[in-house]
């Protein structure tokens, strides 16, 4: 056992508020991976709600884990902007989001630049 180090017991909770805002790592984690997951519980009921077919929720799912990572790779493009000036850390910002928001739509469109009701698309049916 370590010296000095609180091992908590069976009925405490081992992250407590302060801890987690105390460590920005930790907190990244926990937003990104509650808000997402939550992104991905609102859509799915959403979906349910609309009375999509089950196999929607494959699409739901790929939405949510394509946006999880790309949240991931602009924190790290941004961690790397943040010690810079304002101005460059505002461009930087400003163009990571511009070509992430292009890559979505790139993926979004399929190449057809009419988005999922394309014709022929197989996902038309779905999204009414």
């Amino acid at each position: 056992m370590a010296v000095g180090r609180h091992i908590p017991s069976a009925n405490e909770c081992p992250l407590n508020a302060n801890e987690l805002f105390q460590n920005r790592n930790r907190l990244f984690w926990a937003l990104n991976i509650s808000g997402w997951a939550g992104y991905l519980v609102a859509a799915w009921l959403g979906a349910l709600a609309h009375e999509k077919p089950e196999s929607y929720f494959a699409l739901v799912a790929a939405t949510a884990l394509a946006a999880f990572v790309a949240t991931i790779s602009m924190r790290y493009l941004y961690r790397r902007l943040w010690n810079a000036s304002v101005l460059i850390l505002g461009a930087g910002m400003l163009l990571t989001s511009y070509v992430v928001a292009l890559g979505w739509l790139g993926c979004t469109t399929s190449g057809t630049g009419t988005g999922s009701k394309a014709a022929g698309d197989p996902m038309s049916s779905w999204i009414t």
